[in-house]
């Protein structure tokens, strides 16, 4: 009985975790972007805004987000490849030291390209 107890507890809290909402905060990520920036960007999450830098240290630019279980949602705010009054869903899975993003809705042609690459973590403080 008690191993029927312990087991049914470790299938219902792995269930539970496996549900918990993904968190973006505090993380960075690092993706090579094409064209018309061909270069490799970071994207840093730090409480509600991200910001986008160039390898160079150029911001591109900067966004307020928000994480609802496993939705991103996008509304940039500043930067020269900001899309104002474009705001953005994408869904997302973090898995190991990959970010993964799906589009769900995104006037924004040049924003929408963050969907379907590779998005490696990177190291935060």
């Amino acid at each position: 009985m008690k191993k029927i107890f312990l087991s049914a507890t470790v299938v219902f809290v792995t269930g539970f975790l496996s549900l918990q909402a993904q968190n973006l905060n505090h993380t960075a990520w690092k993706t090579y972007f094409g064209d018309p920036i061909n270069d490799t960007i970071s994207w840093h999450f730090e409480g509600d805004t991200s910001y986008v830098l160039g390898s160079h240290g150029d911001v591109f630019v900067r966004s307020h987000y928000k994480v609802v279980k496993d939705t991103l949602n996008i509304s940039d705010y500043d930067g020269q490849y900001q899309c104002p009054a474009m705001d953005a869903k994408y869904t997302f899975t973090v898995s190991g030291s990959e970010l993964s993003l799906v589009l769900v809705e995104d006037a924004c042609q040049g924003r929408n390209a963050i969907a379907g690459i590779k998005w490696i973590r990177l190291k935060t403080k």
